[in-house]
């Protein structure tokens, strides 16, 4: 089963805490730097030494083990997903908090991006 690393920036709810371990043996929340919406390769580079530190995420996305809470925000999905497939040779998974009727945030049904990739790898060429 995979971990799951949230650096969506928000702490998870209990509801999507308990949703997320439906898909992940473990969390790891990990501390996000300010994104300039503007420039986001200081924020990406940053993100990714914060990454690499951290053993047990770093050892999940080498090996294609992790599901990604992103933030919500698509500019900095598109940035960080380009930078692990860069770093992994693998697209991560990704979920992203989405807000209830009751004003909490549970998680979306992961998406796995590398899974998507391959399956369109030869699309184009046919």
């Amino acid at each position: 089963m995979k971990i799951a690393i949230n650096i969506s920036g928000h702490k998870l709810s209990d509801i999507a805490t308990k949703h997320l371990k439906e898909y992940a043996k473990n969390i790891i929340d990990i501390p996000v730097p300010n994104a300039d919406l503007d420039d986001l390769e200081p924020y990406v580079a940053e993100l990714m030494e914060i990454l690499k530190k951290s053993k047990h995420a770093s050892k999940a996305i080498l090996t294609n083990e992790y599901i990604l809470v992103i933030p919500g925000h698509a500019a900095i999905a598109y940035h960080i997903a380009a930078a692990l497939h860069g770093g992994s040779g693998s697209f991560p998974t990704f979920t992203f908090t989405v807000r209830t009727d009751d004003g909490t945030y549970d998680i979306a049904t992961p998406i796995d991006l590398n899974t998507i990739r391959l399956k369109y790898r030869d699309f184009f060429r046919a």
